[in-house]
């Protein structure tokens, strides 16, 4: 099964060139500010891609979606894919958990407290194969590296999610975004680590897909292209940074 992984589209999506794939996964932040009519644009451009199926989880900026609408609400808002909140769904037998949950940013949507998190996050299952986040894990492709700030170099990952991440043997592969400039993958603890960033830290849409092959017998994750950014200087920071 081909799957091709994105984020942090902020509703540029017809900018997208979407490779022949039969899942699509959307690890949050598919709109710019949130706002009803964007969420319609996107619902309906997932509507004209054709695959057979898509995935999505929110993010921060998905503001409207945290504070206005019922789960329900936010599954019809989503009608062209398969939305999760604390959920899972298993296809063709692998078992995939989407979170949408972020530390607390600006106001903005899915904000949750440390302790809030790690109950949240508690939640995923064990036998979880692909486990699909807005927010990186900490210290794994979350450095933040924001020329127009004060926010330089530090690792923004979720320790509570680490935590977790850690005594869940089972997962293959981790899908996030939210750190734009950490666009990429490694593998960690022998697992495949996705930073699925379209958009850049000026917020242009100049990220491609990120594809990968799932052997649906041996449930092996394969990458199928090689993101352009070089991840050394991640790796470095990580090390700099995490003890």
């Amino acid at each position: 099964m081909v799957i091709g992984v994105i984020s942090d589209i902020h509703s540029y999506h017809n900018k997208i060139e979407l490779p022949k794939m039969d899942m699509l996964i959307v690890a949050g932040d598919f709109t710019a500010q949130g706002k009803p009519k964007e969420v319609k644009k996107f619902n309906l451009w997932l509507g004209r891609t054709n695959i057979e199926h898509i995935i999505v989880c929110g993010g921060n900026h998905e503001k409207y979606f945290d504070n206005e609408l019922s789960l329900s609400e936010k599954k019809e808002a989503m009608s062209n894919s398969i939305y999760l909140e604390d959920e899972s769904v298993t296809i063709n037998g692998i078992k995939f958990w989407c979170a949408p949950w972020v530390s607390a940013f600006c106001g903005m949507g899915f904000n949750k407290s440390e302790k809030q998190r790690l109950d949240l996050f508690s939640n995923i299952p064990k036998d979880t194969d692909i486990l699909v986040t807005h927010t990186p894990a900490l210290g794994i492709l979350d450095v933040v590296n924001n020329v127009y700030s004060d926010y330089r170099d530090f690792n923004t990952g979720c320790a509570q999610l680490k935590s977790i991440i850690e005594k869940r043997p089972n997962l293959k592969m981790h899908v996030f975004g939210h750190i734009h400039e950490q666009y990429g993958q490694c593998v960690a603890n022998g697992i495949i680590r996705v930073n699925a960033s379209v958009c850049n830290l000026s917020y242009k849409p100049v990220n491609k897909v990120q594809m990968f092959d799932i052997n649906l017998e041996t449930k092996e994750v394969k990458p199928l292209n090689e993101p352009s950014t070089i991840l050394e200087d991640a790796i470095a920071l990580m090390s700099r940074h995490i003890s």
